[in-house]
């Protein structure tokens, strides 16, 4: 009985921290890209301001 509910709950752990681990890597990557974006985008306006200048 405790062998068996030790079992099931390590599994449910398991599955729950994959499941965390997912969400936060997915969290990373979009706020990575973001980043990027808004360097991409500064470095765009700089480039313009220069010809203009």
């Amino acid at each position: 009985m405790v062998a068996g509910t030790t079992f099931v709950v390590s599994i449910a752990a398991f599955y729950s921290y994959q499941v965390v681990r997912e969400l936060i890597l997915d969290n990373l990557k979009k706020n990575a890209l973001l980043e990027m974006q808004r360097g991409a985008d500064n470095i765009d306006q700089w480039l313009a301001s220069k010809k203009i200048g």
